[in-house]
């Protein structure tokens, strides 16, 4: 779909350039003609209504360039909207003491906020158990869209899984104080996009 929307975005960018020059040619052509003829234009006339075409169509050039990023923003939009519909209310959290650092996964299904309960194809993870004790170290591999992410976001509790817990210490994570929470469980993700730059050129 992506790749049918930029080559009808090409074509249409393409068009709207040739009529513009077709247009410009025709205004410096009658231009000529008129100050050939000695009606009362100059040359400066002429190149002067040239510039102005131009100027006057080029909104019409940015306005197409620009229709592609319009409509990914409206779809990216939607999405979220979504997104943010089919995520489940987090309960009342709950203030825990400190964690040892005691972690189970309980048979944990799941798919995206965008995918939703549908055909089991479509699971990101299914049936994901496994049990660390504090101190102890996990490393998960594998190819991309296998999962990962999706897997360190359950963890933390940023997602819900579809069926299945993930504990710490015995408590679903998914019902921490995030606040709590965050003092003892860190979280480095992929990309980093709240905002633009970096801290050196905040700072």
């Amino acid at each position: 779909m992506q790749s049918i929307a930029s080559y009808r975005n090409g074509i249409i960018s393409n068009i709207s350039k040739l009529l513009r020059m077709i247009i410009q040619m025709a205004v410096t052509a009658i231009g000529a003609y008129i100050v050939i003829t000695n009606q009362g234009m100059t040359v400066g006339n002429m190149i002067a209504s040239s510039i102005m075409v131009g100027r006057a169509l080029a909104p019409f050039d940015a306005a197409i360039e620009t229709w592609k990023q319009i409509t990914g923003a409206s779809k990216a939009y939607k999405r979220l909207n979504e997104s943010f519909t089919k995520a489940p209310i987090r309960a009342e959290a709950m203030s825990l003491p400190a964690p040892e650092g005691r972690i189970s996964v309980e048979n944990v299904l799941f798919a995206p906020p965008s995918i939703g309960l549908q055909t089991s194809q479509k699971y990101t993870l299914r049936g994901v158990s496994f049990g660390l004790e504090a101190g102890e170290v996990l490393a998960i591999i594998g190819p991309s869209a296998a999962g990962k992410s999706s897997l360190a976001k359950i963890l933390v509790g940023v997602w819900k899984p579809l069926s299945g817990l993930v504990r710490l210490d015995g408590a679903d994570v998914y019902t921490w104080n995030r606040d709590d929470f965050g003092k003892y469980v860190g979280y480095l993700p992929q990309n980093v996009e709240l905002f633009s730059g970096s801290i050196k050129t905040e700072h």
